[in-house]
């Protein structure tokens, strides 16, 4: 990974960690190691699909978005998955709408 996008990258990291110690510190908590492993893996992606989203505003940074075929390769596949679910979330609410039942309106009910 080039350095340009490390070391915001270990920036990023470091203030997240500080945080969420200064949290678990608060709330006398313990560390826990898989939220700190995923604080740096977003910190990470952070500065990467910040990269990613510049990249194409800003052409000095395409570049580096050559290194960065996984996160091209992620990111298509988050956007294929949510228009897959949001697609199929559209299609199903014309059947759920007439599968539930009409109450009857208060004029009805009085004749």
């Amino acid at each position: 990974m080039d350095k340009a996008l490390f070391i915001p990258s270990a920036i990023i990291s470091a203030i997240l960690f500080i945080i969420y110690a200064f949290i678990c510190f608060k709330n006398k908590s313990e560390l826990d190691q898989k939220i700190i492993t995923n604080l740096i893996l977003q910190a990470f992606q952070i500065v990467c699909g910040g990269v990613l989203i510049a990249s194409t505003f800003i052409s000095e940074l395409k570049d580096l978005v050559t290194d960065l075929n996984l996160y091209i390769l992620i990111a298509g596949a988050v956007l294929l998955i949510n228009s897959v679910q949001s697609a199929i979330t559209d299609l199903r609410k014309p059947i759920n709408k007439s599968n539930k039942s009409i109450p009857p309106t208060t004029d009805a009910a009085a004749d």
